[in-house]
């Protein structure tokens, strides 16, 4: 009985509605002796019931404030790293304004190393002291590395093409052949002019783009940030919610056993000598 006492208490004014231990009877430990039922009308047990309705109702609405908290944090959660892909998507892809001004300065660069040799064999055919210059020797000796030029050193050998072109002017024969030529240095600078401003347009481009890619690597670290501060804030009021409901649901398994009654069973084996009820 010892052991049982506590909970027998809370049930100190219900039914016995069953009794088998009757003296003489022999038992073994575990054996059923007694069933006590909750008095239903009982002002103890009538406050029980109102105790319980009260705090499955506290509980009911815990779980739902657990739950509209848990989903509004993961829809921001979600909103957020929808962000941050697609920032990541947008950081992880290649400009496609640069690639089309790379290829534009390549094709360019192509179209003018054929003006180049075509320069080249006009001064060739032409005669005159032209071609025995060291300013003829130095640029049709860089012909073949003109594709691996800088952009700075590719500028100047457009320029210098012109000068080329224009001193070969003064050795032309006739006004045909001096057009020619006056009209090759003059496209020589005209070329040059144009991709100086290709080669600007492309560095502002570039420009453009790392401040973008900057901008969106902070952006991303910024994410990872929020992120982790909704994930600490999340589970910190949830664990909070979650003491909450576990406080008020041993309070409810507690009433639980009060409202449900007790079973007594035999401690030892033996012969029962005597019963009090």
């Amino acid at each position: 009985m010892g052991d049982n006492l506590k909970n027998i208490f809370s049930n100190i004014g219900g039914f016995v509605t069953d009794l088998d231990c009757q003296p003489g009877k022999k038992v073994t430990a575990g054996t059923l002796i007694a069933t006590i039922t909750p008095n239903e009308d009982d002002p103890t047990v009538k406050n029980f019931y109102l105790q319980q309705d009260a705090l499955q109702e506290q509980l009911d609405n815990l779980q739902a404030s657990y739950d509209l908290t848990e989903q509004n944090f993961e829809f921001q959660k979600q909103s957020l790293q929808a962000q941050a892909d697609n920032n990541q998507n947008i950081y992880d892809q290649d400009s496609a304004d640069l690639e089309k001004l790379q290829h534009s300065i390549q094709n360019f660069k192509d179209q003018q190393i054929n003006t180049i040799e075509d320069a080249f064999k006009k001064i060739r055919t032409s005669g005159g002291s032209t071609k025995n210059s060291n300013l003829y020797d130095d640029l049709y000796d860089l012909r073949d590395e003109v594709q691996d030029f800088s952009d700075d050193e590719f500028s100047q050998y457009l320029e210098d093409m012109a000068q080329l072109c224009k001193k070969a002017s003064k050795y032309a024969s006739g006004d045909a052949l001096y057009a020619t030529f006056m009209g090759l240095s003059n496209g020589f600078l005209a070329s040059k002019s144009a991709f100086d401003t290709l080669i600007d347009t492309y560095a502002s481009a570039q420009n453009a783009y790392d401040n973008q890619h900057d901008t969106l690597g902070m952006n991303l670290d910024l994410v990872d940030a929020q992120l982790q501060t909704i994930e600490n804030t999340q589970e910190i009021q949830l664990n909070a919610l979650d003491s909450q409901m576990q406080t008020i649901q041993q309070n409810l398994d507690a009433l639980s056993n009060n409202l449900q009654g007790e079973d007594l069973y035999a401690e030892v084996d033996g012969i029962v000598k005597a019963k009090l009820v």
